[in-house]
């Protein structure tokens, strides 16, 4: 039960919000199409039919597309949000997609079919168990090769982003605070600067060449310093993310990575990748991973090259 727990619990991929709304809907129409019409998974009775064959498995593979395109606009004007979206909630979405799908299978049945007993109780059911069993179906297609694919897309583009950065001991060296830095370099880095925080009494001075990252926590944002025995330091102060980060508009290369992340991409060790973006590993820390989701890749990528050309 355990593993069950935690593979539902597992991040997945959001996909209804912008074009993937729609290359998703495609899919799902495509899929639906020719999984009916090639392979005929349920009886058909042609004397009934007012239309070609084709025609009804276009008619009948538009509406799954239409409650895609529908739903997801429902589900962007809720305060769900894409980073915590977890393979339970995909779940959940896809079973409610699946149920209005079959709904609207069986209110077209008068535009499809001549039968009287089209608006009885039997084909209602009849419909909304059709549309689960295939819906089922191609969901247990979907999502492990859906998984596959995007763990096997983020891994190739980290192993890439790791052997163009070349991060092995040299790098390793620059990193940590080496006189092989330049003295520009080590101006910039031992930089302290003045953070102000939503209490005064809480303003205080930060060594941007300590910072590894901050996290948002509510009304708290934790804020983790390297230390010279290589662990962490946090410290705890009542701020936003967003007014956190909008103090380091000197430094570039602290970046926002996840809706609850900011982080030094200098402190960057290794660049892993997994079915929701990238997991990172920085220099001074030992046990922290910082999430590059999926939204935020291209801005990643972007100051990656910037600083890491």
């Amino acid at each position: 039960m355990n593993s069950i727990s935690r593979l539902l619990s597992s991040k997945y991929p959001f996909y209804y919000r912008g074009k993937e709304r729609f290359i998703f809907s495609g899919i799902i129409f495509l899929m639906s199409f020719f999984f009916n019409y090639l392979f005929e998974p349920f009886f058909t009775n042609f004397e009934e039919h007012k239309m070609s064959y084709l025609l009804i498995h276009l008619v009948h593979s538009i509406v799954p597309l239409c409650m895609v395109i529908i739903l997801s606009f429902c589900l962007n004007l809720s305060s769900i949000s894409e980073e915590n979206w977890t393979l339970k909630k995909e779940l959940s979405f896809l079973a409610v997609l699946l149920l209005c799908a079959g709904i609207g299978q069986f209110l077209i049945r008068d535009i499809i079919y001549d039968n009287p007993d089209n608006w009885s109780l039997n084909y209602f059911i009849e419909e909304v168990i059709n549309t689960f069993l295939v819906g089922f179906l191609l969901s247990c297609i979907i999502i492990p090769i859906n998984q596959m694919l995007l763990f096997q897309k983020y891994a190739k583009q980290a192993f890439l982003l790791n052997e163009k950065e070349n991060l092995d001991s040299k790098i390793i060296e620059k990193r940590e605070y080496s006189s092989i830095e330049t003295v520009e370099e080590s101006s910039q880095e031992n930089e302290t600067i003045f953070i102000k925080t939503a209490i005064e009494q809480e303003n205080f001075e930060l060594n941007v060449n300590h910072f590894l990252y901050a996290k948002s926590e509510g009304n708290y944002v934790e804020i983790y310093l390297s230390t010279k025995n290589n662990k962490e330091n946090k410290l705890v102060k009542r701020s936003t993310l967003s007014n956190f980060l909008s103090q380091f508009s000197d430094f570039p290369f602290i970046i926002k990575t996840h809706r609850s992340y900011v982080m030094n991409l200098k402190k960057v060790k290794e660049v892993n990748g997994n079915a929701q973006g990238y997991k990172l590993q920085l220099v001074d820390s030992i046990d922290s991973m910082i999430p590059v989701s999926r939204s935020y890749i291209s801005i990643f990528q972007e100051k990656w090259k910037e600083f890491h050309p």
